[in-house]
């Protein structure tokens, strides 16, 4: 962690954190959606620093800025073109964005409908929110991947 480096640095505290963070920071057994912990946690900090996407999707750092609690990230909205595969591609596709090409559907027949239509070595695959992602790989073989109906 560069922030530990940092000359001004007299206290570092990592919620969750881990054994690697344990060596230059203090660990809160706090998780990184346990927004009232965190913000008992964070009123004698200087700044909160937020690494992972799922509390940015959430809306940590409008909850820290109300709060009056200097936090770095993105608001929540903005969160959104990272967080949300869906928000972005029709953000994309709004402005015309070159980008891949993407289908998002409702239900498992229709998504199903469509993989069989199209080349086998698309694959697809879960997210951190538990939404499918496709990617094409020509080392694949040509047939389709059962991993997605696990998916649904």
């Amino acid at each position: 962690m560069e922030v530990e480096a940092k000359p001004r640095v007299r206290e570092l505290s990592v919620a969750p954190g881990n054994g690697g963070t344990a060596l230059i920071a203090e660990n809160l057994d706090i998780k990184p959606t346990d927004f009232d912990a965190l913000t008992v946690a964070a009123h004698h900090m200087d700044l909160v620093i937020v690494g992972p996407e799922e509390p940015l999707a959430r809306g940590i750092v409008d909850h820290f800025d109300r709060e009056r609690i200097p936090i770095m990230g993105p608001s929540q909205a903005a969160a959104e073109l990272e967080s949300s595969k869906v928000f972005a591609k029709a953000l994309m596709d709004k402005y015309g964005i070159p980008t891949a090409m993407g289908c998002t559907f409702t239900n498992y027949k229709d998504a199903r409908a469509y993989i069989e239509q199209q080349d086998p070595r698309w694959s697809s695959r879960p997210t951190a929110w538990r939404l499918a992602r496709a990617s094409w790989s020509p080392r694949l073989p040509r047939r389709r991947s059962e991993r997605f109906i696990v998916l649904w």
